[in-house]
């Protein structure tokens, strides 16, 4: 995917958070006095500097939908961004999966508000497998190591990795490590 596919991507994925956010209730409208300016992180283009085409469309958006004042944090990759939410200095960010599963171990603080969606518009739902130091070479070596996987319950962090495992011949049972 090129860089400018990505950046339109972000912006997409930023619209449709914006419509979520605006459906917000206004007996919950206390939150943004506390916050006082609502900070959106995003990864600017490779080469981009801090330039985001169409970022002040989008800042006059997010404005009018949430009735308070908006800045865009542009970051030149993901662990910036990912190191400015851990810090507090962004309350929102449009993260890639890996980062959403980077972010959420660095510091367990982010929650997702939109799923990812296909160019034909259907949801997606992804898992990611994140390893230390290579130890895991492939999807065969799972077996023999101690995975952390969500209850059994867990559509997206279980049932739907050990399906897709499963596809790949690779069986884990309820009772191993």
């Amino acid at each position: 995917m090129g860089a400018r596919s990505t950046a339109s991507q972000a912006l997409r994925t930023c619209a449709a958070a914006l419509a979520v956010l605006s459906a917000a209730p206004p007996a919950h409208a206390d939150w943004r006095a506390d916050i006082g300016t609502f900070r959106i992180g995003i990864v600017a283009e490779p080469g981009g500097g801090n330039t985001v085409p169409g970022l002040a469309r989008l800042t006059d958006a997010y404005t009018n939908a949430l009735g308070m004042k908006v800045e865009f944090v542009v970051a030149r990759d993901y662990a910036a961004l990912i190191e400015a939410q851990a810090s507090g200095r962004i309350q929102y960010a449009v993260y890639s999966a890996l980062a959403y599963a980077t972010a959420s171990e660095r510091c367990g603080c982010v929650e997702p508000l939109v799923a990812p969606v296909d160019a034909d518009g259907a949801a997606g739902v992804r898992s990611v497998l994140v390893t230390r130091d290579g130890k895991v070479p492939g999807l065969t070596a799972i077996a023999s190591h101690r995975i952390a996987i969500a209850p059994a319950d867990n559509v997206a962090g279980s049932l739907l990795p050990l399906t897709g495992l499963a596809g790949e011949g690779v069986r884990i049972a309820q009772d191993s490590p």
